[in-house]
């Protein structure tokens, strides 16, 4: 959060509370753009400003409610990655990384929701994970059902643990922290360079929606609190098209075949 309003900061800093408007927003969201900013960022920034103005400064210093005009947004994401890509890329990674990514893949947790996971966030008697929202970007915590694939991850890190180490992911007892090299190099060495590890991310949420998980569930397994970020990640591959296409083909030749014949 903080760093999303360091720009708010730097434009707005300096004006008082009860001198900023609709058109004040309208200013900062001009010079964001100006500076080349995207205007997801723009309504990023412009929402946390928003919610501040209208949760710490009203009514006490501001007669009403800001209304921030949203900008539109065109920047879908489309860098995903395919279950067999990803696994190729798992094969170059140093072994600390690998169930760390295969973790990020399975719930589509932030790196830094991963990272800083704690055994006493997993009571594996119960079979569940609670993120502590101290953790959380959104502040709230999350629960995770542990079963199948990410039962036995878990599993296979309290094999791996060590002594004096609270973290589930670690490297040689230490909490991980810049992995940008190795995940660069496996990512090349994959032939995927220029992947980026949030595309992990996009990529659960994704195959979630494709596996016929409903939205809202999907959401609550990745921490995603907006429809508006969700729907950025669903992206329809060639291959749903085809496939959507198919299947309309299929039910009007059954339609067809099953009308009753002309026998006048």
């Amino acid at each position: 959060m903080q760093s999303n309003l360091k720009a708010v900061k730097r434009i707005l800093g300096h004006r008082k509370v009860v001198n900023i408007k609709e058109e004040t927003i309208q200013f900062y969201q001009n010079q964001r753009l100006q500076e080349g900013v995207s205007n997801a960022t723009v309504n990023r920034e412009c929402q946390l400003l928003g919610q501040s103005l209208n949760s710490i400064a009203y009514p006490k210093y501001i007669p009403r409610r800001i209304k921030i005009r949203k900008l539109s947004e065109t920047n879908i994401r489309t860098d995903f990655f395919e279950p067999d890509e990803i696994k190729a890329v798992i094969g170059f990674l140093p072994e600390y990384l690998q169930d760390y990514v295969r973790f990020a893949h399975i719930t589509g947790w932030r790196r830094n929701e991963i990272s800083s996971l704690q055994w006493e966030d997993v009571p594996i008697q119960h079979k569940i994970i609670r993120l502590n929202p101290e953790n959380s970007k959104t502040g709230e915590s999350r629960i995770l059902v542990l079963t199948g694939e990410l039962l036995e991850l878990i599993k296979r890190r309290e094999q791996m643990s060590h002594v004096n180490c609270p973290y589930v992911f670690h490297r040689r007892g230490e909490f991980i922290r810049d992995f940008r090299k190795a995940w660069a190099k496996a990512t090349e060495s994959a032939g995927h360079s220029g992947r980026v590890f949030h595309s992990l991310r996009r990529s659960s949420v994704r195959d979630m929606i494709r596996a016929g998980v409903h939205e809202r569930v999907a959401m609550s397994v990745s921490g995603h609190r907006t429809r508006s970020i969700f729907d950025r990640y669903n992206i329809t591959a060639e291959d749903d098209i085809r496939q959507a296409l198919a299947q309309t083909q299929m039910y009007r030749e059954k339609a067809i075949c099953e009308q009753p014949n002309d026998t006048k």
